[in-house]
This record gives C-alpha cells, sequence and structure tokens, in this order.
C-alpha cells in the first residue's frame, strides 16, 4: 500500500511525502549456498519479506530564476519475514539534494546513504556512509542544451552496494539532448 500527499504551502516552496508498506512472498534477493565445496552467492527466493518506509521532498525557489534547492529523504525498513533480519543491500537512509543556479546552467549535486546494515558476502569487512557530490554545468544553444558533469567529484573511495566492488570514480561526461 501506498498513501501520498503533495503540497504548494507557499508560490515559493513545494512538498511532498508518501508513506509505503509492501509484503512479499517469493521475493528474489542475493543469498549465499553451498557448491563445489564453498560458498556460492546466487539469487533466491525468499518466503516472506517486507519493506516499508516513508519518502519526502520538498523544492524551494530561493531567488527567482537564480537559485532553486530540492531535496529529498528516503526511510527504509526491510525485514527478512522469517529470519527478522535486514534485507541485504539496502541503506536505511538515503538523502539527495540539488542546488541549481540560473535554471539549470550551473547545479551542484549531493547524495548520502548511510552504512547498509546488512550484507552477505564479507561481514566484517569495514563500511560506512557514504557521500558523493557532482557538479553539472549546461549551456542552451539553438535550442539544444551541451552538458558537462564531473561525478565523484572529490574522487570518493567507497564500496559499492556489493561488497568488495568499487564504487564509480570520478568521472567527467558531456550530453546534448533537446526537448520537444
Amino acid at each position: 500500500g501506498e498513501l501520498g500527499t503533495a503540497a504548494r504551502p507557499f508560490r515559493w516552496l513545494q512538498t511532498d511525502a508518501t508513506l509505503f508498506w509492501s509484503e512479499y512472498r517469493d521475493l528474489i534477493g542475493p543469498g549465499l549456498t553451498l557448491a563445489d565445496g564453498g560458498l556460492v552467492a546466487q539469487f533466491q527466493n525468499l518466503s516472506r519479506a517486507r519493506i516499508r518506509g516513508l519518502d519526502l521532498g520538498v523544492r524551494s525557489t530561493l531567488v527567482p530564476n537564480w537559485l532553486d534547492l530540492s531535496a529529498s529523504y528516503l526511510f527504509l525498513d526491510t525485514k527478512d519475514l522469517d529470519t527478522q533480519l535486514a534485507l541485504p543491500y539496502r541503506s536505511r537512509h538515503n538523502v539527495t539534494g540539488t542546488l541549481e543556479v540560473l535554471r539549470g546552467l550551473f547545479d551542484v549535486d549531493l547524495r548520502w546513504r548511510s552504512r547498509v546494515e546488512q550484507v552477505l558476502a564479507y561481514p566484517l569487512d569495514p563500511r560506512g556512509a557514504i557521500t558523493l557530490v557532482d557538479l553539472r554545468a549546461a549551456y542552451r544553444v539553438f535550442g539544444t542544451v551541451v552538458q558537462a558533469k564531473v561525478g565523484n567529484l572529490f574522487q570518493k573511495v567507497y564500496p559499492d552496494v556489493q561488497e568488495r566492488v568499487p564504487g564509480a570514480p570520478r568521472s567527467l561526461s558531456l550530453t546534448l539532448y533537446r526537448t520537444f
């Protein structure tokens, strides 16, 4: 089930909130099994699982046509109802934010994810919260937008959702797009 609402309490502020609760039978998820004399990772059916949470969002025009701010927060409460453990590889708290300058010509994006509570492989490896910052600059010419993006600006080294797999390093991308 899901219950949501959106509001615009002021001309310069939009908000939305959603509560959700899902019960699953035979949810496919990662698992470990014995095979060929060792542990092997594979996708398995969980007999019963629950995912519930809260999704909040806000968008504000701080200075019209010059400065906008948007942010979202996602809270996840996950559980394998047979083992009573959290579902693996999911962060409980997730925050994103964007500071938009000159209607998107310059943007700063922030992504923060809390420490993954439950992992299957390498549970003793250190892991923690992840904070990433991206920069974007765009230019409009003849109805086309040229956008340059630097992802992971500060070259944050972190394990991705699957343990011992490094997350994306700093990257530079150039994109052209046109809206119709």
